[in-house]
């Protein structure tokens, strides 16, 4: 996923990666050279980011997503649970939170009500 910040003297990109042993990772870019700025370990093999509004959903690999608050950077103690096997795709609209998984099924999440 991309966050764009912009200010009057140069653009700045910040770019989120993740990786399969559950690490976050925020890069900056600037002169077209990534640094890193931030992990964030969610202890969980990541798959998928989907951004959402001030909220990052990071899909995982056991089923559960993780959910990130883009400003703070911190991990919110609840998840979404519902699927059984790894978490591939992860897409909004409105207020409702897609997800589907390798275990053959679809869920609808209502998160924005909790959050």
């Amino acid at each position: 996923g991309f966050l764009t910040k912009t200010s009057k003297t140069f653009e700045m990109v910040v770019v989120w990666t993740c990786d399969s042993d559950g690490n976050i990772f925020t890069w900056h870019t600037h002169k077209k050279k990534p640094i890193l700025k931030q992990k964030i370990k969610v202890n969980k093999p990541l798959n998928y980011l989907h951004f959402h509004g001030r909220l990052c959903f990071a899909g995982t690999a056991m089923g559960p997503i993780a959910m990130i608050d883009v400003e703070s950077k911190q991990i919110l103690p609840q998840e979404l649970m519902g699927h059984t096997g790894p978490v591939n795709q992860i897409a909004s609209f409105d207020d409702v939170v897609l997800s589907c998984s390798h275990d053959g099924t679809i869920r609808i999440w209502d998160v924005f009500n909790f959050v």
